[in-house]
């Protein structure tokens, strides 16, 4: 196939391409001038000549539009003929004009497909086309098998159809199974084939129900799982976790991060979370098609109230009796003291210089039997609160009951007053025990 383009102007030239095959010209370009007669000729091997097509205009304002015109060999269409010598065939135009000017196309029976891209790719869920492009009048013929099976046009689904003008395969919406090897058999005289291998793609997707980003506070000691929730995308995507929600610099890898791990390959695990772990981070999910992001942030890490361990207390009746409990904990602690399951009113609560020590403090000046009993100190910061119960007694003797210490994220410290008629010293004691339990 050849097409001319005749630039029609005071002096007038004429530009010829070729494709490689059996259809030639003398020479790529021409220089005419209005009013004369102009003939060019090309010549057709080893296939049949069709015609010399003249070009099309369009419609412009007082001026009707002018369709392409085939003239065949022999023929003779206003001021343009075709001549035959041989395997030469010779378009004539007569008193060349500006109206002449266009793309002059010489065909031959043969369809040549060439510049046909052989792995073409298509985005799931979205339109797409397979594409030939391999135009041709009149229509050729073209045949399209997909994995040994023929394609028709339109196929039951009704997503997929043929455009006659180029061969090419268009679909509404692009589905997994529109992936596959495809052929394109071109007839028109003769036949030539096209084949081409069509890759279907479908951009990540992350289920972003949570937020994006997802905020997390957590505490000190506890494990935490980010989940990246690829909820599509094909082929596979590959899931990477890196720190910071923008750059590349450093990547979340598990090899040298001992307290990381990854239990699925959308979820990462920190294990004994610490302070230092607070900062921002995001999972990638990259195909071919392209990538999505899922940002987390753990906004802060709260440490667990820790309350100073005591010994136990042995006091005689009428000494001066301090019961303190004294707490640190990020954020900062609550601290009260508790009398048989009620607040107890007569406290003080202080803190250090810097703030990071609470102390709640009950002074018995002058202890009585009378002040027997459980008291509970129970530190707070919205991480867990946990509740402890002590059986209070009255008893014959002094018992000292064990210290116990918990991992719990509140923290309860138990004093039972506990009276002693004396019969053993002859003498009144009170004995207050300290229970540490969580």
């Amino acid at each position: 196939m050849v097409k001319i383009l005749l630039l029609i102007g005071a002096l007038c030239s004429m530009t010829v391409t070729s494709t490689d095959g059996t259809v030639t010209l003398p020479q790529k370009t021409f220089k005419v001038q209005q009013g004369r007669d102009f003939r060019v000729s090309c010549e057709v091997t080893g296939e049949d000549f069709l015609y010399w097509s003249t070009p099309s205009k369009p419609a412009r304002p007082g001026v009707a539009a002018i369709p392409s015109v085939n003239i065949q060999n022999g023929q003779t269409i206003d001021r343009k003929s075709v001549k035959a010598t041989g395997n030469t065939y010779e378009l004539t135009i007569k008193d060349v004009s500006v109206q002449d000017g266009g793309n002059y196309v010489c065909q031959g029976s043969i369809v040549e497909i060439g510049g046909v891209q052989k792995k073409q790719t298509l985005k799931i869920g979205e339109k797409g086309t397979i594409v030939l492009d391999v135009p041709a009048f009149p229509s050729p013929t073209y045949k399209w098998v997909k994995d040994g099976q023929e394609v028709t046009f339109p196929d039951p689904s009704g997503r997929r159809s043929l455009d006659s003008y180029t061969g090419s395969i268009v679909i509404t919406q692009v589905q997994k199974s529109d992936e596959g090897n495809y052929s394109c058999t071109v007839t028109l005289g003769t036949g030539d084939t096209a084949h081409i291998e069509v890759t279907v793609v479908e951009m990540p997707k992350i289920n972003k129900a949570k937020g994006n980003p997802v905020s997390r506070r957590l505490t000190q000691g506890f494990n935490a799982t980010f989940l990246c929730d690829v909820e599509s995308g094909y082929p596979k995507p590959n899931i990477e976790w890196w720190f910071e929600w923008s750059g590349k610099v450093k990547q979340v890898e598990v090899i040298h991060y001992p307290r990381y791990t990854h239990p699925t390959p959308n979820a990462w695990t920190i294990t004994n979370i610490q302070p230092e772990d607070a900062g921002k981070y995001r999972c990638i999910a990259t195909n071919e098609a392209g990538e999505d992001v899922q940002r987390f942030e753990i906004t802060s890490v709260d440490i667990p109230p820790t309350i100073d361990p005591m010994d136990d207390i042995i006091a005689n009746e009428g000494n001066r009796v301090e019961l303190t409990c004294s707490v640190t904990g990020t954020p900062k602690p609550t601290v009260e003291w508790y009398y048989l399951g009620s607040y107890y009113s007569d406290q003080t609560v202080s803190e250090d210089d810097q703030g990071n020590r609470i102390t709640a403090k009950i002074v018995f000046e002058t202890v009585k039997v009378q002040n027997s009993g459980k008291y509970t100190c129970i530190a707070r910061n919205g991480a867990r609160n946990l509740t402890s119960d002590t059986v209070i007694e009255e008893k014959k003797m002094i018992e000292l009951l064990q210290c116990q210490k918990s991992t719990h994220l509140s923290h309860l410290l138990q004093f039972t007053l506990l009276w002693d008629a004396g019969f053993l010293c002859q003498s009144r004691v009170i004995s207050m025990d300290i229970q540490f339990r969580q």
